[in-house]
């Protein structure tokens, strides 16, 4: 497995990370393994729900935009208050007041007719907007599927970074026959359980 050119220098190899990526897949409970690979397949239903409502001009919002909305409201928000936030935003036009104000700014835009990839240029939010409306090549990276690999956020931040963990869930997957989004779901919770475990010993 050779390193795809342009390659940051300062990551490990494409092997190396996918091989952690795949110690972590190795490692998942069974409920895990079950729970991954159908979350992005549940959550586009949950979408879907949402894709017949109008937008702020009356037009039918689709799948895509809904997943976009969805996505919009999701960077440092649990996924229940994500799922009713973006449920009263869309169909009764108000907000939760515990939704983050630039979160919220960015689903409004949407609502008001315009694309995710012109309000924000975060490849975590476009990805995960992408998975939700049933793109399975794409891997949302945010902190939890980064610390997979051992890569911090603000090593994700740097050129490159992102899209380089992204293939490293991409080469995974294909060694285990299974789509990329389904990969990164699988890992997320694993990785996810961790760190939190790993964050309250801290504290």
């Amino acid at each position: 497995m050779t390193n795809p050119q342009g390659w940051p220098k300062y990551l490990p190899t494409k092997q190396t990370l996918a091989k952690r990526v795949l110690r972590w897949f190795g490692k998942a409970s069974e409920r895990d393994l079950i729970d991954g690979v159908r979350w992005y397949d549940e959550q586009r239903a949950f979408c879907q729900t949402l894709a017949s409502c109008p937008d702020f001009d009356g037009e039918t919002l689709g799948l895509e935009r809904a997943a976009e909305v969805v996505a919009a409201l999701s960077p440092r928000t649990q996924w229940s208050v994500n799922v009713a936030g973006a449920t009263l935003l869309v169909t009764h036009r108000e907000t939760m007041p515990n939704l983050l104000g630039r979160n919220v700014e960015m689903a409004v835009s949407v609502l008001e007719g315009a694309r995710l990839a012109e309000v924000t240029k975060g490849p975590k939010i476009q990805a995960f907007a992408k998975n939700l409306a049933g793109d399975t090549q794409v891997v949302t990276v945010d902190v939890h599927a980064a610390y997979a690999v051992g890569v911090d956020e603000g090593t994700l931040s740097r050129v490159g970074c992102y899209d380089a963990v992204a293939e490293a869930y991409r080469a995974a997957a294909v060694a285990r026959g299974i789509e990329p989004s389904e990969m990164q779901a699988v890992v997320w919770l694993g990785a996810r359980r961790q760190k939190l475990s790993e964050n309250r010993r801290r504290s």
